[in-house]
């Protein structure tokens, strides 16, 4: 509600990235899975009634191939982060997939209007605001860090504390736990045996 909230009173373009990539290279799902779950995220999201005209939904897996400016600011944050860097930030070690190594450029892209002239018109410095959980943060302290070295401004980020799951306040929601959270396309009995869990 808080995005939301940011669009309305500020009148801006709203881009929204499904990191259904991410599910698929750290969970154990399949990618039709991962997918699946980034339409329902989607229709979620829809449902709180963004600006049809200013939101832009886009999930990794598909967009990646319709848009080469993506792929491009991609290439251009990889170029600038090695992997002792990534290893530092993230906890990498030998044990992880390149794709999990190549993850964070991906998260990280959409910070910069430049990843898609078709909404910002060409402009390649237009400022981003973040609003996002705090698990995101190393992601956007990366981003930050490789901005001015690509001539892009720093993105700036509001954090927020996690919505609480089902299962108690020290836990928190997750699309990939169907048991965490109440979606819209649960059924009166799915909500029902949720609630009295």
């Amino acid at each position: 509600m808080f995005t939301k909230w940011l669009q309305d009173v500020f009148d801006v373009p709203l881009v929204i990235q499904m990191t259904d990539d991410e599910k698929f290279l750290w969970k154990d799902l399949t990618m039709e899975e991962t997918q699946h779950q980034a339409i329902e995220n989607a229709k979620d999201i829809i449902a709180l009634g963004f600006d049809v005209k200013k939101t832009f939904i886009f999930a990794n897996l598909s967009f990646m191939g319709q848009c080469p400016d993506f792929y491009q600011t991609i290439c251009r944050i990889q170029k600038c982060v090695t992997y002792n860097q990534a290893k530092g930030i993230f906890g990498f070690d030998e044990s992880c997939s390149i794709g999990k190594i190549a993850f964070p450029a991906i998260q990280a892209a959409p910070s910069f209007s430049s990843t898609f002239p078709f909404i910002f018109d060409g402009k390649k410095n237009v400022p981003c605001l973040i609003p996002c959980a705090i698990d995101q943060d190393p992601y956007f302290r990366m981003t930050r860090d490789v901005a001015p070295r690509l001539g892009f401004s720093k993105p700036a980020l509001i954090h927020s504390t996690f919505f609480p799951a089902l299962q108690g306040a020290k836990t928190k929601m997750s699309a990939s736990d169907p048991n965490s959270s109440i979606f819209l396309s649960d059924t009166p009995e799915q909500i029902k045996n949720k609630i009295n869990k």
